[in-house]
């Protein structure tokens, strides 16, 4: 989302540039194309749907694709996003064709006047317009106006016959989009809710607004393997994920080994998972505890995700995994600092939030120095929460067993 001040340093004459031409976009669309219907079931062959966050983000927007998905059932799916590792997932389900990468993060505006950004730009134009683009759906609210223009150029030189998407808010008239919420709508929402909302603006009703996570029968068979050959470890299994994109979202690594020297002689053996460069971050987590197994960088994310699925808890910052294990529905806490609250607006029974108040937030302060707002997080609060939802999930076990 847009910051209104300052918008992150940009000089005013550049935002105002960009903005006026936006506005001038939105105009020329709307004159050329006029008010387009909604495309009804029959005529959508083919939907090409945007999302340039990160892993979380491409699982908040789960439902929204799903109720598309329901709604054009012979309807072929291609994704897009800014890197292969946050979407491939998407693969797994049944309506999607295609995942592809465009790093949109690697151009701004001052690219207009460069060869290579036009460069980049031909070329994913020409790839989306290898086949008639039914619907084009964007998810994506950047948070610099340099990408939001370049989402606008790309819808208006990709020529769907249908498209829907985010707006800026300083455009409340204007889009180049047949049908559009504004970024402002985002306030108090969680992202899930946004995306949907956006998918609403069609007429198609999201009813199931809860987020999914699909997992391949190989990977829920590996999970399985590797399970068995450490049951003597423990008698509970519990994922932690220590990373995360953001440094300004890590707990201290520190108190992340005495949670699992704790939990460890309570019963639990845990599997550390992360990234190739979290490798080292987990390896100091683990490090001499026999209860404690890095597996960050040697698992795929939907190996990772078969293994959340089979575990009893997890544990971890407010990055990718923690979107996947609520997604799963294994009991999680979510350990989170300054950023956004309209990330983790999760109202599911099977997860507990940690977030204590500081004066600072909501930030996105990537190289804080204080992270007051992960200091302030006691492992007794992680073990509490924890507790807590194992205790819910065996009363509701006994009650369906009555």
């Amino acid at each position: 989302m847009l910051e209104k001040s300052g918008h992150r340093g940009l000089p005013a004459l550049k935002f105002r540039l960009l903005g006026g031409l936006m506005r001038l976009m939105g105009r020329g669309q709307r004159w050329f194309a006029g008010d387009r219907l909604v495309p009804s079931g029959g005529d959508v062959k083919r939907i090409v749907a945007f999302h340039f966050g990160g892993i979380g983000d491409t699982v908040l927007t789960t439902p929204a694709l799903v109720a598309l998905a329901e709604h054009y059932g012979e309807a072929r799916v291609s994704f897009i996003g800014s890197n292969l590792r946050h979407c491939s997932f998407l693969k797994n389900f049944p309506f999607v064709d295609e995942v592809k990468a465009f790093n949109i993060y690697s151009l701004d505006a001052r690219g207009l006047i460069r060869p290579f950004f036009w460069k980049a730009m031909s070329d994913v134009i020409a790839d989306l317009n290898k086949k008639t683009i039914d619907l084009f759906v964007n998810f994506h609210s950047p948070y610099l106006i340099d990408w939001f223009f370049i989402e606008y150029l790309i819808v208006l030189l990709a020529g769907p016959r249908f498209s829907v998407g985010i707006n800026p808010y300083f455009l409340t008239k204007e889009s180049v989009y047949d049908r559009w919420v504004s970024e402002d709508d985002l306030e108090g929402k969680h992202d899930k809710d946004f995306f949907a909302d956006i998918v609403e603006q069609m007429g198609i009703p999201v009813r199931k607004r809860e987020t999914v996570f699909p997992i391949a029968e190989e990977d829920r068979r590996f999970a399985d393997t590797f399970i068995r050959n450490l049951r003597h470890r423990g008698d509970q299994l519990a994922c932690i994920h220590p990373g995360g994109t953001a440094a300004y979202s890590h707990w201290p690594v520190e108190r992340y080994q005495s949670l699992t020297v704790e939990l460890g002689r309570r019963g639990f053996c845990f599997l550390v998972i992360g990234a190739p460069n979290e490798a080292q971050l987990a390896e100091a987590v683990c490090r001499d505890n026999p209860h404690a197994f890095n597996l960050a960088g040697k698992t795929t994310l939907t190996q990772s995700a078969a293994l959340i699925e089979k575990s009893a808890l997890f544990i971890g910052n407010d990055s990718g995994p923690l979107h996947i294990a609520v997604a799963v529905g294994t009991p999680s806490v979510g350990l989170v600092g300054g950023g956004h609250s309209r990330f983790h607006l999760y109202a599911r029974e099977n997860i507990r939030i940690i977030k204590k108040p500081v004066p600072c937030a909501p930030c996105r302060n990537w190289n804080c120095p204080e992270k007051d707002c992960m200091y302030r997080i006691e492992v007794d609060d992680v073990i509490r929460a924890g507790e807590e939802l194992l205790r819910g999930r065996m009363t509701g076990s006994r009650a369906e067993a009555r």
